[in-house]
């Protein structure tokens, strides 16, 4: 406590010595312009997305592929493909369509997690619009 005591007296005694400098008369408008400049300068964000559309598109199309010749892909000529070689051909004898035929959904399940996606759908777009005006604003 003495040691903050004495450094205290020593930091007042330094500022009476020194004196307090007046700043120039421009000096209030000199610091605005600058703050300006910078908020110009920083306001002007571009947003460009992690891939572009060819990406999203080949990647996209990939999977597709790739679900579709498993749930799609004919069973008898799977020993001579490259499924066969990694192990994957158990992938091929799953058949979703004869699957879910025996799996009984209600018509109200059906109406609720289609209205589900719908409205997770538009809120999508909404909150993209959203983001997207508030950052072609600022």
């Amino acid at each position: 406590m003495k040691e903050n005591k004495e450094l205290d007296d020593f930091i007042r005694k330094s500022v009476k010595e020194a004196g307090l400098e007046q700043p120039s008369d421009g000096f209030t408008n000199a610091v605005f312009e600058k703050i300006g400049l910078e908020v110009q300068k920083s306001s002007v964000l571009t947003s460009e997305p992690l891939f572009s559309k060819t990406t999203w598109f080949m990647l996209i199309s990939a999977v597709t592929g790739i679900f579709a010749y498993v749930i799609l892909g004919s069973s008898a000529s799977i020993e001579n493909t490259w499924m066969a070689a990694i192990k994957l051909n158990k992938l091929t004898s799953f058949n979703l369509s004869l699957n879910m035929s025996e799996l009984p959904f209600s018509t109200t399940f059906i109406y609720g997690c289609s209205g589900v996606a719908f409205f997770v759908w538009i809120q999508v777009i909404l909150i993209k619009q959203r983001l997207n005006k508030r950052y072609a604003e600022s």
